[in-house]
């Protein structure tokens, strides 16, 4: 995901950076460098933010299961 793609992604939504990434539980900061592109976006924040966004008023469901 590119920093433009996440941005787009939040504007779409409705959410702020700051929001997100209080729903995340990341920093603010961490949230804006993301989004700014000076760094690179993890993979888990991606899914994390797609999660959300896709579910916003139901829990993320677990994809695996465990034995």
């Amino acid at each position: 995901m590119t920093a433009a793609q996440l941005q787009r992604l939040l504007d779409n939504a409705g959410k702020s950076q700051r929001g997100m990434a209080k729903e995340l539980g990341i920093s603010e900061r961490n949230m804006r460098r993301y989004v700014s592109g000076e760094l690179p976006i993890p993979r888990v924040v991606e899914l994390a933010v797609r999660c959300l966004l896709q579910h916003s008023n139901q829990p993320c469901r677990e994809t695996r299961s465990h034995k």
